[in-house]
């Protein structure tokens, strides 16, 4: 978690942006399963329901037992907004900006853009109102248009040769990169502005 605080903020002073919008992801749902079960019903009705939750709006405190010390993390979104930065942290696994949805689902599928397809079916059951959609958690990166809606897989920013949670399962590799996607004044994507960045 402290980490995780550590790389917002340094990602805030790099880009220095107008706006920061967080969504939740499946590593993020999986530790509040994980302490439902260790837990208890109970117990989890005190708890924040992921991480992100004390990093951005509850703060926490780092305990060392050892030493008895204890450092108290100020939660960052009263921090951001004071240096006027509009953040946005709902808790949930997708938001919109603009006429492009940013989402990182629980389900995945191995298959290119194929986890990506499933999402925009789903949307367009849910909110039509959309050109765009950009997904996380699949590690893959790529994109391509249909029926006027672009898709785009992001890939991820994380180091992959440390990660063999996919080990033996004959998960096509991921790769790493990010998106930097550009919108126009009307929310709509500027294709000529917008590429995927490989790392």
């Amino acid at each position: 978690m402290i980490q995780t605080r550590d790389l917002i903020i340094s990602l805030v002073d790099i880009i220095h942006p107008k706006h920061l919008y967080i969504t939740v992801g499946n590593h993020e749902a999986r530790m509040g399963r994980f302490l439902a079960n260790a837990l208890g019903p109970e117990v989890m009705g005190v708890m924040p329901d992921t991480p992100l939750d004390l990093i951005m709006k509850d703060g926490f405190r780092k305990r060392d037992r050892m030493l008895h010390t204890e450092t108290w993390y100020d939660p960052l979104m009263p921090i951001l907004e004071d240096h006027g930065i509009d953040t946005h942290f709902d808790g949930g696994w997708y938001c919109k900006v603009g006429h492009t949805i940013f989402a990182h689902p629980l389900t995945y599928s191995s298959a290119m853009l194929k986890t990506t397809e499933k999402a925009v079916n789903y949307f367009l059951r849910v909110d039509r109102d959309f050109n765009a959609m950009v997904l996380g958690h699949t590690h893959k990166m790529g994109s391509y248009i249909q029926g006027g809606i672009s898709m785009f897989e992001q890939g991820c920013c994380c180091d992959l040769s440390k990660l063999d949670y996919a080990d033996g399962k004959l998960i096509i590799s991921g790769q790493e990169g990010y998106l930097y996607l550009c919108h126009d004044k009307d929310g709509d994507i500027i294709q000529d502005h917008t590429r995927m960045v490989q790392l």
